[in-house]
């Protein structure tokens, strides 16, 4: 049986909790394409981004709160720009069906977002650490991988 490649992106804050979630989800019919094994130091962001397209089949991207904005006179905290920069170029590369987005902490996401597939993560963040995958995170996230 084929696996099923899936990027992982998330900021350098949110590596601990990524390594975690490749770990409690991996199964036979999955291989994960963590960011820090795709990107060079020295390279292209989008000549990285095309290599990676041509091995992944879907991208799961996590949204964590790391950089401080203000938005209509409210303090919020959005993902970091490099995850914003993947997304955008997945929603180029791939069906939106198979780009999937999981939400730790207090992130703020624009509800233009709210039309594509969101796993349940944790309302807890910080950063270097994790939260072990739940019941509900694991569910919605074997569906999401059925159904690519």
């Amino acid at each position: 049986m084929a696996k099923t490649t899936i990027f992982v992106g998330s900021s350098s804050e949110a590596q601990a909790q990524a390594k975690v979630l490749i770990r409690d989800l991996k199964s036979p019919t999955i291989e994960f394409l963590p960011w820090w094994d795709c990107f060079t130091p020295g390279h292209l962001l989008l000549q990285d981004l095309a290599r990676v397209k041509k091995k992944a089949a879907a991208a799961l991207l996590l949204f964590t709160p790391d950089v401080p904005a203000t938005i209509r006179g409210e303090q919020v905290a959005l993902p970091n720009q490099n995850v914003l920069f993947e997304l955008g170029y997945f929603f180029s590369a791939f069906d939106a069906s198979r780009i999937a987005l999981i939400k730790y902490g207090k992130t703020y996401i624009p509800k233009d977002l709210d039309g594509y597939t969101h796993i349940p993560g944790s309302g807890y963040f910080k950063p270097k650490f994790y939260v072990v995958p739940g019941k509900k995170t694991k569910k919605q996230f074997d569906k999401w991988v059925a159904e690519l």
